[in-house]
Protein backbone atom coordinates (compact mmCIF):
# COMPACT_ATOMS: atom_id res chain seq x y z
CA UNK A 1 0.00 0.00 0.00
CA UNK A 2 2.36 2.64 1.07
CA UNK A 3 4.80 0.80 -1.86
CA UNK A 4 1.49 2.24 -4.19
CA UNK A 5 1.75 5.51 -2.48
CA UNK A 6 4.95 6.54 -3.17
CA UNK A 7 4.59 5.67 -6.76
CA UNK A 8 1.62 7.57 -7.23
CA UNK A 9 3.47 10.38 -5.55
CA UNK A 10 6.31 10.50 -7.56
CA UNK A 11 4.11 10.32 -10.86
CA UNK A 12 2.08 13.50 -9.60
CA UNK A 13 5.25 14.89 -9.04
CA UNK A 14 7.07 14.05 -12.67
CA UNK A 15 3.55 15.38 -14.15
CA UNK A 16 3.71 18.55 -12.00
CA UNK A 17 7.27 19.26 -13.22
CA UNK A 18 6.45 18.10 -16.55
CA UNK A 19 4.07 20.76 -16.87
CA UNK A 20 6.63 23.36 -15.60
CA UNK A 21 8.88 22.72 -17.97
CA UNK A 22 6.60 22.54 -20.35
CA UNK A 23 4.85 25.85 -19.77
CA UNK A 24 8.73 27.52 -19.49
CA UNK A 25 9.35 26.34 -22.81
CA UNK A 26 6.45 26.67 -24.88
CA UNK A 27 6.61 30.68 -23.00
CA UNK A 28 10.13 31.10 -24.39
CA UNK A 29 9.54 29.97 -27.50
CA UNK A 30 6.68 31.72 -27.92
CA UNK A 31 8.16 35.21 -26.59
CA UNK A 32 10.49 34.85 -29.28
CA UNK A 33 8.12 34.82 -31.66
CA UNK A 34 6.46 37.91 -30.49
CA UNK A 35 9.66 39.85 -29.83
CA UNK A 36 10.30 39.55 -33.69
CA UNK A 37 6.85 40.02 -34.93
CA UNK A 38 6.71 43.10 -33.02
CA UNK A 39 10.10 44.51 -34.31
CA UNK A 40 8.79 43.77 -37.75
CA UNK A 41 5.24 45.79 -37.25
CA UNK A 42 6.76 48.53 -35.39
CA UNK A 43 8.52 49.32 -38.65
CA UNK A 44 6.64 52.56 -39.38
CA UNK A 45 7.35 53.98 -35.58
CA UNK A 46 11.21 53.77 -36.44
CA UNK A 47 12.82 56.68 -37.81
CA UNK A 48 14.21 56.33 -41.33
CA UNK A 49 16.19 58.32 -44.26
CA UNK A 50 13.39 59.59 -46.75
CA UNK A 51 14.03 57.48 -50.35
CA UNK A 52 15.54 61.48 -51.29
CA UNK A 53 17.47 61.64 -48.46
CA UNK A 54 19.24 58.41 -48.50
CA UNK A 55 22.91 58.00 -48.61
CA UNK A 56 25.41 57.32 -50.95
CA UNK A 57 26.10 53.53 -50.66
CA UNK A 58 29.53 51.56 -51.68
CA UNK A 59 28.06 47.07 -52.36
CA UNK A 60 31.34 45.58 -51.93
CA UNK A 61 30.72 41.37 -53.45
CA UNK A 62 33.31 39.26 -52.30
CA UNK A 63 34.21 36.45 -55.06
CA UNK A 64 36.03 33.51 -55.10
CA UNK A 65 35.83 31.02 -58.70
CA UNK A 66 31.61 32.72 -58.87
CA UNK A 67 31.64 33.35 -62.38
CA UNK A 68 28.25 31.80 -62.80
CA UNK A 69 26.83 33.48 -59.55
CA UNK A 70 27.95 36.86 -60.77
CA UNK A 71 26.33 36.29 -64.12
CA UNK A 72 23.25 36.03 -62.31
CA UNK A 73 23.35 38.06 -59.36
CA UNK A 74 25.55 40.87 -60.26
CA UNK A 75 22.32 42.45 -62.74
CA UNK A 76 20.04 42.14 -59.98
CA UNK A 77 22.73 44.11 -57.79
CA UNK A 78 23.13 46.96 -60.48
CA UNK A 79 18.96 46.95 -60.80
CA UNK A 80 18.27 48.80 -57.62
CA UNK A 81 15.93 51.09 -57.25
CA UNK A 82 17.59 53.53 -55.23
CA UNK A 83 17.42 57.25 -55.71
CA UNK A 84 20.74 58.44 -54.69
CA UNK A 85 24.06 57.13 -56.37
CA UNK A 86 25.80 53.59 -55.45
CA UNK A 87 28.59 51.64 -56.56
CA UNK A 88 29.08 47.79 -56.89
CA UNK A 89 32.37 46.78 -56.17
CA UNK A 90 33.21 43.09 -56.86
CA UNK A 91 36.63 41.99 -55.07
CA UNK A 92 38.19 39.03 -56.98
CA UNK A 93 39.45 36.59 -54.48
CA UNK A 94 42.22 35.22 -56.84
CA UNK A 95 39.78 33.50 -59.11
CA UNK A 96 40.99 30.80 -61.57
CA UNK A 97 37.83 30.82 -63.39
CA UNK A 98 36.48 33.80 -65.63
CA UNK A 99 35.03 35.86 -63.20
CA UNK A 100 37.49 39.04 -64.26
CA UNK A 101 35.86 38.53 -67.60
CA UNK A 102 32.18 38.50 -66.38
CA UNK A 103 32.74 41.69 -64.46
CA UNK A 104 34.39 43.21 -67.17
CA UNK A 105 32.03 42.29 -69.69
CA UNK A 106 29.09 44.17 -67.81
CA UNK A 107 31.54 47.16 -66.59
CA UNK A 108 31.48 48.23 -70.38
CA UNK A 109 27.83 48.60 -69.80
CA UNK A 110 27.67 50.37 -66.64
CA UNK A 111 30.13 52.63 -65.19
CA UNK A 112 28.78 51.80 -61.28
CA UNK A 113 30.61 48.60 -61.53
CA UNK A 114 34.18 48.21 -60.45
CA UNK A 115 36.90 45.52 -60.07
CA UNK A 116 39.56 45.10 -58.02
CA UNK A 117 42.27 41.68 -57.20
CA UNK A 118 43.05 39.97 -54.33
CA UNK A 119 46.33 38.67 -54.96
CA UNK A 120 47.38 34.75 -55.42
CA UNK A 121 50.41 34.85 -53.26
CA UNK A 122 48.71 36.27 -50.41
CA UNK A 123 49.33 33.82 -47.89
CA UNK A 124 49.14 33.48 -43.74
CA UNK A 125 45.96 35.48 -43.37
CA UNK A 126 42.50 35.66 -43.82
CA UNK A 127 41.55 36.20 -47.54
CA UNK A 128 38.35 36.90 -47.55
CA UNK A 129 38.80 39.42 -44.61
CA UNK A 130 42.27 40.66 -47.04
CA UNK A 131 39.24 41.27 -49.90
CA UNK A 132 36.99 42.93 -48.17
CA UNK A 133 39.56 45.12 -46.87
CA UNK A 134 40.47 45.67 -50.14
CA UNK A 135 37.29 46.69 -51.44
CA UNK A 136 36.16 48.87 -48.26
CA UNK A 137 39.30 50.70 -48.88
CA UNK A 138 38.41 50.96 -52.45
CA UNK A 139 34.37 52.04 -51.48
CA UNK A 140 34.05 56.16 -52.65
CA UNK A 141 31.23 56.22 -50.08
CA UNK A 142 30.78 56.14 -46.46
CA UNK A 143 28.13 53.70 -46.22
CA UNK A 144 29.22 50.32 -47.21
CA UNK A 145 27.63 46.87 -47.77
CA UNK A 146 29.22 43.65 -47.96
CA UNK A 147 27.95 40.55 -49.52
CA UNK A 148 28.93 37.62 -51.49
CA UNK A 149 28.77 36.72 -55.65
CA UNK A 150 26.12 33.68 -54.15
CA UNK A 151 24.07 36.01 -52.85
CA UNK A 152 20.92 37.10 -54.19
CA UNK A 153 18.90 40.13 -52.88
CA UNK A 154 14.98 39.42 -52.53
CA UNK A 155 13.98 42.26 -54.87
CA UNK A 156 15.33 45.48 -56.25
CA UNK A 157 14.34 47.63 -52.84
CA UNK A 158 17.10 45.75 -51.12
CA UNK A 159 19.38 48.46 -50.53
CA UNK A 160 17.09 50.88 -50.30
CA UNK A 161 15.43 48.67 -47.10
CA UNK A 162 19.25 48.26 -45.62
CA UNK A 163 20.42 51.84 -46.39
CA UNK A 164 17.30 53.97 -44.80
CA UNK A 165 18.38 52.62 -41.32
CA UNK A 166 21.11 54.98 -41.30
CA UNK A 167 19.95 57.78 -39.58
CA UNK A 168 22.03 59.59 -37.10
CA UNK A 169 23.56 57.49 -34.50
CA UNK A 170 22.97 54.42 -36.36
CA UNK A 171 26.57 53.11 -37.62
CA UNK A 172 25.94 49.44 -38.48
CA UNK A 173 22.86 47.37 -40.10
CA UNK A 174 22.55 43.61 -39.63
CA UNK A 175 20.76 42.33 -42.25
CA UNK A 176 19.25 38.47 -42.68
CA UNK A 177 20.41 36.01 -45.40
CA UNK A 178 19.08 32.69 -45.42
CA UNK A 179 20.13 29.35 -48.27
CA UNK A 180 18.69 28.61 -51.09
CA UNK A 181 16.57 26.07 -49.26
CA UNK A 182 14.60 24.35 -52.58
CA UNK A 183 18.65 23.85 -53.99
CA UNK A 184 19.22 21.13 -50.39
CA UNK A 185 17.68 17.86 -51.52
CA UNK A 186 20.10 16.03 -50.11
CA UNK A 187 20.49 13.33 -46.68
CA UNK A 188 19.08 15.72 -42.96
CA UNK A 189 17.57 18.26 -45.17
CA UNK A 190 15.01 18.73 -42.09
CA UNK A 191 17.31 19.42 -39.91
CA UNK A 192 19.70 21.93 -42.04
CA UNK A 193 16.31 23.69 -41.88
CA UNK A 194 15.59 23.40 -38.51
CA UNK A 195 19.20 24.47 -37.15
CA UNK A 196 19.21 27.15 -39.64
CA UNK A 197 15.65 28.75 -38.37
CA UNK A 198 17.09 28.33 -34.90
CA UNK A 199 20.39 29.60 -34.97
CA UNK A 200 18.68 32.70 -37.07
CA UNK A 201 16.11 33.21 -34.02
CA UNK A 202 19.28 33.78 -31.72
CA UNK A 203 20.89 36.36 -33.25
CA UNK A 204 17.51 37.96 -34.51
CA UNK A 205 16.17 37.86 -31.29
CA UNK A 206 18.92 39.14 -29.27
CA UNK A 207 19.48 41.62 -32.36
CA UNK A 208 15.93 43.53 -32.10
CA UNK A 209 16.45 43.91 -28.30
CA UNK A 210 19.39 45.62 -29.17
CA UNK A 211 22.08 43.39 -28.44
CA UNK A 212 24.01 42.50 -31.74
CA UNK A 213 26.10 39.79 -31.29
CA UNK A 214 26.32 38.33 -34.50
CA UNK A 215 25.38 38.74 -38.24
CA UNK A 216 26.22 37.81 -41.54
CA UNK A 217 28.52 38.90 -44.12
CA UNK A 218 25.79 37.85 -47.13
CA UNK A 219 24.34 41.07 -45.80
CA UNK A 220 26.00 43.75 -43.21
CA UNK A 221 26.11 47.43 -43.54
CA UNK A 222 28.35 49.45 -41.76
CA UNK A 223 30.16 52.90 -41.86
CA UNK A 224 33.14 53.02 -43.73
CA UNK A 225 34.55 55.44 -41.38
CA UNK A 226 33.48 53.34 -38.15
CA UNK A 227 35.35 50.20 -39.85
CA UNK A 228 38.52 52.11 -39.98
CA UNK A 229 38.54 53.90 -37.24
CA UNK A 230 38.27 50.65 -34.90
CA UNK A 231 40.92 49.13 -36.98
CA UNK A 232 39.07 47.39 -39.56
CA UNK A 233 39.87 43.38 -39.08
CA UNK A 234 43.09 44.29 -36.48
CA UNK A 235 41.32 42.70 -33.81
CA UNK A 236 40.72 39.11 -35.68
CA UNK A 237 43.57 39.22 -38.04
CA UNK A 238 44.45 35.52 -36.59
CA UNK A 239 40.83 34.12 -37.04
CA UNK A 240 40.53 32.51 -40.86
CA UNK A 241 37.04 33.75 -40.11
CA UNK A 242 35.10 36.00 -37.76
CA UNK A 243 34.11 38.95 -40.31
CA UNK A 244 31.02 39.44 -39.20
CA UNK A 245 30.25 38.36 -35.54
CA UNK A 246 33.81 38.73 -33.88
CA UNK A 247 34.18 41.88 -35.97
CA UNK A 248 30.17 43.07 -34.63
CA UNK A 249 31.53 42.81 -31.16
CA UNK A 250 34.38 45.12 -31.18
CA UNK A 251 31.97 47.49 -32.75
CA UNK A 252 28.74 47.67 -31.47
CA UNK A 253 27.19 49.86 -28.67
CA UNK A 254 24.16 50.83 -27.35
CA UNK A 255 22.18 52.31 -30.08
CA UNK A 256 24.60 52.61 -32.98
CA UNK A 257 23.04 49.32 -35.06
CA UNK A 258 19.74 48.31 -35.88
CA UNK A 259 18.53 44.60 -37.39
CA UNK A 260 16.49 45.13 -40.95
CA UNK A 261 14.10 42.40 -41.19
CA UNK A 262 11.57 43.04 -43.80
CA UNK A 263 11.35 40.25 -46.51
CA UNK A 264 12.49 42.33 -49.67
CA UNK A 265 15.72 43.00 -47.38
CA UNK A 266 16.40 39.46 -47.10
CA UNK A 267 19.49 37.82 -49.25
CA UNK A 268 19.26 34.40 -50.59
CA UNK A 269 22.64 32.15 -50.30
CA UNK A 270 23.11 29.77 -53.21
CA UNK A 271 25.69 26.86 -52.75
CA UNK A 272 26.49 24.25 -55.00
CA UNK A 273 26.54 21.74 -52.09
CA UNK A 274 24.03 22.55 -49.69
CA UNK A 275 25.29 19.84 -47.01
CA UNK A 276 29.20 20.94 -47.49
CA UNK A 277 27.97 24.36 -47.21
CA UNK A 278 26.44 23.94 -43.92
CA UNK A 279 28.74 22.10 -42.41
CA UNK A 280 31.47 24.24 -43.12
CA UNK A 281 29.99 27.04 -41.69
CA UNK A 282 28.55 25.33 -38.73
CA UNK A 283 32.07 24.56 -38.08
CA UNK A 284 33.29 28.16 -38.63
CA UNK A 285 30.75 29.78 -36.13
CA UNK A 286 31.38 27.40 -33.67
CA UNK A 287 34.96 28.22 -33.60
CA UNK A 288 33.79 32.03 -33.33
CA UNK A 289 31.47 32.22 -30.82
CA UNK A 290 33.94 31.42 -28.08
CA UNK A 291 35.01 35.36 -29.27
CA UNK A 292 31.16 37.09 -28.92
CA UNK A 293 29.57 36.92 -26.26
CA UNK A 294 28.41 34.19 -24.03
CA UNK A 295 24.94 35.14 -22.39
CA UNK A 296 22.78 34.26 -25.53
CA UNK A 297 24.59 30.66 -26.12
CA UNK A 298 24.24 29.68 -22.12
CA UNK A 299 20.14 31.17 -22.60
CA UNK A 300 19.92 28.58 -25.74
CA UNK A 301 21.58 25.77 -24.00
CA UNK A 302 19.75 26.32 -20.68
CA UNK A 303 15.92 25.58 -22.46
CA UNK A 304 17.63 22.95 -24.31
CA UNK A 305 18.15 20.93 -20.83
CA UNK A 306 14.26 22.28 -19.86
CA UNK A 307 13.12 20.67 -22.78
CA UNK A 308 14.76 17.45 -22.12
CA UNK A 309 13.79 17.72 -18.27
CA UNK A 310 9.88 18.30 -20.08
CA UNK A 311 10.29 15.41 -21.55
CA UNK A 312 11.83 12.52 -19.18
CA UNK A 313 9.33 13.97 -16.71
CA UNK A 314 6.25 13.47 -18.93
CA UNK A 315 7.66 10.01 -19.26
CA UNK A 316 8.40 9.06 -16.10
CA UNK A 317 5.05 10.48 -14.91
CA UNK A 318 3.22 8.02 -17.53
CA UNK A 319 5.46 5.09 -16.78
CA UNK A 320 4.60 5.79 -13.10
CA UNK A 321 1.17 6.22 -13.46
CA UNK A 322 0.31 2.35 -15.16
CA UNK A 323 1.87 0.63 -11.79
CA UNK A 324 -0.06 2.98 -9.61
CA UNK A 325 -3.47 2.32 -11.42
CA UNK A 326 -3.99 5.97 -11.22
CA UNK A 327 -5.27 7.06 -14.99
CA UNK A 328 -6.00 10.45 -14.80
CA UNK A 329 -2.07 11.51 -13.71
CA UNK A 330 -1.18 9.17 -17.10
CA UNK A 331 -3.53 11.07 -19.14
CA UNK A 332 -2.70 14.28 -17.74
CA UNK A 333 1.00 13.30 -19.33
CA UNK A 334 -0.58 12.23 -22.58
CA UNK A 335 -2.37 15.23 -23.12
CA UNK A 336 0.90 17.81 -21.69
CA UNK A 337 2.90 16.12 -24.31
CA UNK A 338 0.49 16.35 -26.86
CA UNK A 339 0.11 20.45 -25.85
CA UNK A 340 3.90 20.73 -25.83
CA UNK A 341 4.34 19.23 -29.17
CA UNK A 342 1.82 21.57 -30.67
CA UNK A 343 3.57 24.43 -29.07
CA UNK A 344 6.42 23.22 -30.71
CA UNK A 345 5.34 23.11 -33.66
CA UNK A 346 3.39 26.19 -34.03
CA UNK A 347 5.83 28.41 -32.77
CA UNK A 348 8.74 26.66 -34.51
CA UNK A 349 6.57 27.91 -38.27
CA UNK A 350 5.49 30.92 -36.85
CA UNK A 351 9.95 31.64 -36.56
CA UNK A 352 10.01 30.16 -39.91
CA UNK A 353 7.51 32.07 -41.72
CA UNK A 354 9.39 35.39 -40.32
CA UNK A 355 12.55 34.14 -41.32
CA UNK A 356 11.42 32.77 -44.68
CA UNK A 357 12.22 29.27 -44.44
CA UNK A 358 9.98 26.16 -45.27
CA UNK A 359 7.64 24.80 -42.60
CA UNK A 360 8.29 21.89 -41.08
CA UNK A 361 5.54 19.58 -38.80
CA UNK A 362 6.02 16.50 -36.45
CA UNK A 363 9.73 15.97 -36.80
CA UNK A 364 10.20 19.65 -35.01
CA UNK A 365 10.18 17.76 -31.49
CA UNK A 366 12.62 15.11 -32.65
CA UNK A 367 15.28 17.82 -33.58
CA UNK A 368 15.26 19.83 -30.66
CA UNK A 369 15.77 16.83 -29.12
CA UNK A 370 18.35 15.70 -31.27
CA UNK A 371 20.05 19.40 -31.71
CA UNK A 372 22.72 19.46 -28.36
CA UNK A 373 23.92 15.83 -30.07
CA UNK A 374 24.66 17.56 -32.80
CA UNK A 375 26.23 20.49 -31.80
CA UNK A 376 28.39 18.31 -29.91
CA UNK A 377 29.59 16.21 -32.85
CA UNK A 378 30.61 19.52 -33.96
CA UNK A 379 32.46 20.58 -30.93
CA UNK A 380 34.36 17.68 -30.90
CA UNK A 381 35.16 17.90 -35.16
CA UNK A 382 36.04 21.30 -34.68
CA UNK A 383 38.49 20.92 -31.61
CA UNK A 384 40.24 18.39 -34.00
CA UNK A 385 40.81 21.18 -36.65
CA UNK A 386 41.06 24.07 -34.51
CA UNK A 387 44.88 24.65 -35.40
CA UNK A 388 43.13 25.01 -38.97
CA UNK A 389 40.88 28.26 -38.11
CA UNK A 390 44.18 30.56 -37.25
CA UNK A 391 45.77 32.32 -40.05
CA UNK A 392 49.49 31.17 -39.29
CA UNK A 393 48.22 27.81 -41.21
CA UNK A 394 48.81 28.33 -44.92
CA UNK A 395 45.74 28.37 -46.99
Amino acid sequence: MNFTLDIETFAIGSLVLGVLFAAIYALWQWSRVSRVKKYVRAEALRSYRSEYSLPSVSVVVYAHDDAPWLERNLPKLLAQRYAAEYEVIVVDDGSWDNTGDVVSGLMATDSRLRLTFTPHAARGLSRKKLSLMIGIKAARHDVVVITNANCEPAGDEWLLNVARNFVDGVDVVVGYSHPCYEADKGLWRRYRVWDTVRVGAQYVCSAVKGRVYRGTSHNLAFRKKLFFDRGGYARSAGLKWGEDDVWLRSVIKPGNSRVELLPDSVVTTHYDNSRRAYRELKLRRDFTSRFVRRKQFVTQGFMSWINYLRVASLIAAAVLAVPAANWWVLGAAVLVWICAVVSNVLSYNAMARLLQAPRLFLSVPLLALWTPLVNLRYRIMGRKARKSYYTMTLE
